[in-house]
């Protein structure tokens, strides 16, 4: 009950579905790629391809939509705004509860049980880390995995099928990095409890849930082989996003180098070493003073594991700033391809959690006047912080805005750091007085053990609720469906066609924004790749985790501006409209609006579909299927400019037809003379074989559950 609480609690903005997460990749990736899903889902279609972006590229085989996760299901029985959010909600919840089953597996209290889940549920990272989905949705699992792990290494034989149905629940929710640490954790863990003799259970355990999750790995290994995954894994490219070290103090100390939120996290005042993967990777001091106790007054395997893996995954977190992830990048298989180190953060995160209860547990029979001492020097600590940052406060603002000379934009974000940091060494402050305040109190026997330990677990809530609620800023539901002028001038035009837009315009941040919303309405006036996928309108390129490899080698064309001497090249893709940075004065482009940026009709693109001896017709465009009429007098290549890919087919008068690629990245069939049909549709053989693959593991797994129930 306290974690339904508690996650209603966190999420209050969006249980109604008037506003909606609209943070980041929210909005630039989960929203309009899930709408497309659930749309074609809804019409009878299987969500196979996204003909929006890139030319049209894979959408199933893609880890993002997360079609075949369970609880995506929520997507097709509510509406879709408040669907989004309360898939997003649930998982808070599973992610708390989960955590706090793992514990009383442990034999930890009630109360040490809830500290955990809440922690770890409620933290900086987890909250971070809605708005990259697909992370949150795998890493609520991890609880579980290693409960029914333990439980197996113990002698719980029959675990082995839920252990397997929760490592592909895991993978499923998207995010392979958490699913490949936690085999590394599953390995480390067999080692530190004493049962490396039972490490071997991990092959077909892994065996099983490899075959399983065939039915999305065979498409998605056949979309990753056509990606940039394949070229680009040099170091540098790899270790983007490293959590910078200093970061760590974030851990205990609510953004003290900034937030991205309130515009403080800047490069103007750290320089080029930054990250903003994760938004504040914050737990306490509370929290980790209590997982501190447990690791000095307790010498057990279960806390040198948690210690370790915890320690060990927090240096790869560092990444690009340590040699250790270096060493790791070379000599670890898999390493080399998983982008953003900060992402091993959830662990750390995790240990923390469960070292917390345990510290909970253990307090009631260690407290000494050492103990409280050590609370009472730490908070003298923060005192003093707050008392230098008040005092000196006039002093350190006249410095910063008068002798360093620094522009008006920096002396604001500086003095605003100063402010935030201030007001959080008071609060601070407060909850470890409130805390020591029950310590003392139970030192000298005036409350029950209850007492403190619920006391406590209310300190630590309200803490993580005062640092961490804003981290998930809603925005109002009519955002997702506002479209901007330009986008409204094109929309008029039915027939098909592609736009491009400059890539300066992208980068222009156009002023500073203090609210959400602002920042969603800047980024679609600007027509940001993926924003315009739930109004049907087809960029020529897009955002993708795993981009096509193809299309960006197109793209590099362009990478810097748009050249009018490369029409020739935009015009064969499709491109009808042209959104640039500057005004343009060539005959070749028709101005349409001046109002944001300016827009121009492409007069030389070319048709969707064409044959150079003859004229063809579409006559049905669906995402998975293109029916077009040629009549040709001498026949000859007909070319669709849509993106060439292994799972098209082509039937023409329904005879199968080889699909050539027609440079740069396009479909080609050739066609005799005279009147056809000709038919392209999308289904991949990738995708055939894996649900194969599934169902034959499927009736193993089967079998072997009736095996053991018959034998139990």
């Amino acid at each position: 009950m306290v974690l339904i609480l508690l996650t209603l609690i966190f999420f209050l903005p969006f249980l109604s579905g008037e506003r909606v997460f609209g943070l980041r990749d929210h909005a630039l990736y989960f929203y309009p790629l899930r709408h497309l899903m659930v749309e074609q889902v809804r019409v009878g279609h299987l969500p196979l391809w996204n003909p929006y972006i890139y030319c049209g590229m894979p959408l199933l085989a893609s880890l993002q939509v997360g079609f075949f996760y369970p609880l995506t299901l929520i997507h097709y029985i509510l509406p879709f705004n408040l669907a989004f959010n309360w898939f997003t909600i649930l998982h808070y919840f599973l992610a708390g509860l989960f955590t706090y089953l793992l514990m009383r597996h442990y034999k930890a209290s009630e109360e040490a049980s809830l500290l955990s889940g809440i922690v770890f549920a409620f933290s900086g990272y987890l909250l971070s880390v809605s708005t990259m989905n697909t992370t949150l949705t795998s890493v609520v699992w991890l609880p579980l995995v290693i409960l029914f792990w333990d439980r197996l290494l113990s002698g719980a034989g029959r675990d082995w099928l839920w252990l397997v149905l929760i490592m592909v629940l895991m993978l499923l929710g998207g995010e392979p990095t958490i699913f490949y640490s936690t085999i590394l954790l599953m390995i480390i863990y067999a080692f530190f409890i004493g049962k490396i003799g039972k490490l071997w259970y991990l092959a077909p355990v892994m065996l099983l849930t490899l075959g399983l999750l065939a039915i999305q790995l065979f498409p998605l290994l056949e979309f990753t082989i056509n990606s940039v995954r394949t070229w680009r894994t040099e170091f540098d490219f790899i270790s983007h996003s490293s959590l910078p070290p200093r970061e760590a103090l974030n851990v205990i100390f609510p953004n003290i180098w900034g937030s991205f939120l309130d515009g403080t996290y800047s490069k103007a005042i750290l320089g080029s070493d930054i990250q903003t993967w994760i938004l504040s990777p914050y737990l306490g001091l509370l929290a980790l003073f209590l997982a501190g106790l447990v690791v000095i007054a307790e010498r057990s395997r279960r806390t040198y594991f948690f210690l370790a893996a915890g320690l060990f995954f927090l240096l790869m977190s560092f990444g690009r700033y340590t040699p250790f992830y270096n060493l790791l990048f070379w000599g670890l298989p898999g390493i080399s391809t998983i982008r953003y180190p900060v992402k091993f953060m959830f662990f750390p995160t995790f240990a923390a959690a469960i070292l917390s209860g345990f510290g909970l547990d253990k307090l009631s029979r260690i407290l000494s006047q050492k103990t409280l001492l050590a609370l009472g020097s730490i908070m003298g600590g923060i005192l003093a912080m707050g008392l230098g940052l008040g005092i000196f406060k006039r002093s350190l603002h006249t410095l910063i805005s008068v002798k360093m000379g620094l522009s008006e934009e920096l002396k604001y974000t500086l003095a605003a750091l100063l402010k935030a940091d201030l007001r959080n060494c008071l609060i601070i402050f407060l909850l470890l007085l409130s805390a020591l305040a029950l310590l003392t109190l139970y030192y000298r026997k005036q409350i029950r053990v209850e007492m403190l330990t619920r006391g406590l677990v209310a300190l630590v809530a309200l803490d993580l609720l005062i640092f961490n609620f804003s981290l998930n800023p809603p925005v109002i539901k009519e955002l997702q469906s506002f479209v901007p002028l330009n986008a409204e001038i094109m929309l008029k035009d039915r027939s098909p066609f592609r736009y491009y837009v400059d890539p300066r315009i992208y980068e222009k941040s156009g002023g500073y924004y203090r609210d959400q919303t602002e920042v969603l309405v800047g980024l679609k006036t600007k027509l940001m790749p993926n924003f315009m996928v739930p109004h049907h309108l087809s960029d020529i390129l897009g955002r993708e985790s795993i981009e096509p490899l193809r299309q960006m080698r197109f793209y590099y064309e362009f990478r810097d501006k748009f050249l009018p001497d490369r029409l020739d090249l935009l015009s064969k893709a499709n491109v009808k409209y042209i959104l640039v940075y500057e005004k343009i004065n060539d005959p070749q482009l028709k101005l349409l609006s001046d109002a944001q940026f300016f827009l121009y009709q492409n007069l030389l693109y070319c048709p969707r579909a064409y044959i150079r001896n003859g004229d063809c017709r579409i006559t049905k465009y669906e995402p998975s299927r293109v029916e077009i009429t040629i009549n040709s007098k001498s026949g000859g290549p007909l070319v669709l400019a849509d993106s060439f890919d292994p799972g098209w087919k082509a039937e023409i008068d329904g005879r199968s037809a080889r699909i050539e690629l027609e440079e740069p990245f396009f479909r080609r069939v050739l066609v005799p003379a005279g009147t056809h049909s000709v038919v392209f549709s999308y289904f991949p053989d990738s995708l055939k074989w894996g649900a194969l693959v599934s169902l034959f593991s499927l009736l193993v797994m089967i079998g072997g559950a009736i095996y053991v129930y018959k034998n139990r």
